[in-house]
Parts: C-alpha cells; sequence; structure tokens
C-alpha cells in the first residue's frame, strides 16, 4: 500500500492527483471490488480509434473474437477491413517499386526524374505472377495498379494506406481516370469524397449516371464497373503505364486471392 503524504507532509497543501488515483485503486483491489477484463474486451473498445498499422493488427490480435462485447464487433470488422488496406497498399508499394528498379535497370525503358517507369517490364510482371501465384495477365494488371497509386493517383494511394477506403475503391478510381491524363486524373481523385461512408468512389454530385460536368470524356463509354474505358481501337492506357504484354495466352478472370482481373 502506498501511503498518500497529507497536505502538511507534502509541504505543498495539495495532494499528487496521479498517487492519489493509484491508491485508491489499490484500496479497491483489496476490498474486492474490482473485476478483471479480457484483454480482448479492451481491444474491441480502443481498436475504432487506432489508425491502421502495426499497432491496430497487434490489438486485432490480442484475443479470440468470442471474447468480444456485442456492441465491439462491427468496429472490429471495421478494424479489419482499414488494416487490411493498409496491408495491400504495402504490397502494391513493393510492386511499384519492383516495378521501378527494373526499368531503371533496363536500357530501353528507364525511369523519369520522378523514378515513375515508362512502362512495366515484363520480368517485373514476371516476378509478380510467380510472387503472388497470379496469371501473367492478373499480374500486369496488378503492377499498373501498383504504378499508378504511387505516382498518377498518390492521394488514392495515401487513401488507401490509411484505411479510408479499401482496395476495391481504389481500383474504381483508378479506373475512371485511366483514359485522362495525369493533371486531369488528380484532379478528377481530388473531387472523390474518400470519407464517405457509404463507400461511393464517385466524384461528388455523381450518383453511378454521369451527367453534365460529371460526365464520361469524349471518346469513351461507361464500364459496367463503372470505370471509364475508351472506345474500341483508343488506348486503354492513355495517360498511363503501359503494362507488359500477357505472353502466356492466358484469359483467366479476376484472380481468386487478390479480386484483381487482367
Amino acid at each position: 500500500m502506498i501511503q498518500v503524504p497529507s497536505p502538511a507532509e507534502g509541504g505543498a497543501g495539495a495532494v499528487d492527483p496521479a498517487e492519489a488515483e493509484l491508491a485508491d485503486y489499490l484500496d479497491a483491489v483489496d476490498a474486492g471490488r474490482s473485476r478483471v477484463i479480457p484483454l480482448a474486451m479492451v481491444a474491441g473498445r480502443i481498436a475504432e480509434s487506432l489508425p491502421a498499422g502495426p499497432e491496430l493488427a497487434g490489438w486485432i490480435a490480442a484475443g479470440p473474437v468470442t471474447d468480444l462485447e456485442d456492441g465491439a464487433l462491427a468496429g472490429m470488422a471495421a478494424s479489419c477491413r482499414r488494416l487490411a488496406s493498409w496491408a495491400q497498399s504495402g504490397e502494391l508499394a513493393v510492386v511499384a517499386e519492383l516495378a521501378a528498379r527494373s526499368a531503371a535497370a533496363d536500357d530501353r525503358i528507364g525511369v523519369d526524374e520522378q523514378g515513375r517507369p515508362a512502362r512495366l517490364p515484363d520480368d517485373t510482371c514476371a516476378e509478380v505472377s510467380l510472387a503472388l501465384t497470379m496469371s501473367q495477365c492478373s499480374a500486369s494488371w496488378w503492377s499498373d495498379l501498383a504504378v499508378t497509386l504511387r505516382w498518377r493517383l498518390p492521394a488514392t494511394g495515401a487513401a488507401l494506406r490509411s484505411g479510408t477506403i479499401d482496395l476495391g475503391r481504389a481500383r474504381l478510381i483508378a479506373e475512371a481516370t485511366a483514359a485522362l491524363g495525369d493533371p486531369a486524373a488528380r484532379s478528377g481523385q481530388d473531387r472523390v469524397d474518400h470519407r464517405s461512408a457509404a463507400g461511393r468512389a464517385a466524384p461528388r454530385g455523381d450518383r453511378g449516371r454521369p451527367s453534365g460536368r460529371g460526365a464520361a470524356p469524349r471518346g469513351s463509354r461507361k464500364a459496367s464497373t463503372g470505370g471509364v474505358v475508351p472506345r474500341r481501337g483508343g488506348n486503354r492506357f492513355a495517360g498511363r503505364v503501359q503494362p507488359a504484354r500477357n505472353t502466356s495466352g492466358s484469359r483467366h478472370g479476376p484472380d481468386q486471392r487478390t479480386g484483381t482481373r487482367p
């Protein structure tokens, strides 16, 4: 038991609040007026307030979900989603760095002053395909998204890294701005409300049916996923890094592990 000094003993006429609080806590423990709270229950109460990162991962792994309170389940699920966005952003950042280093080492490709590759090297897509167990076509798309979020749409990449948006929304923004030049694409991403709880990746005021100022650019059509792609014969990656050509002849659909598609 800690002896809390009296005002006379303290000499300053007041008791240290921290020591008084500790003394009250120890008294409560001795009197049996305290209880042990499971660590998972504590994690459920604070996970929502933590930023996406290793600290949040540690708290999420603190205990089984069966120990969570009823009111913490939805918040813990949202925290897991934010953590997944953070992890996927890290994966994409590594892939973008791999592409940049491979391009810099290839005299036929090279990088610009910002380190952005002129196009995706074939060996980058091959390494990504092998490491992440993707088809060559999916690896090319995944690598292109990584380069896009790092250099072309940095604000969208930052929103994914913070867990503000998930991978699906980042992908939708990248596809919706694919046919635009870099300045227009960055302007378009700035119009996206990343804070929207509904998770819409459409520009403010647009509700899935662009019209007027929110309409798709001339010479393009609206894809079924909400992205803007050029008409037949146009350049799919106008203003973007050119992906490596798929030489495997694969026509696979979305990758089952990441949900990416060619």
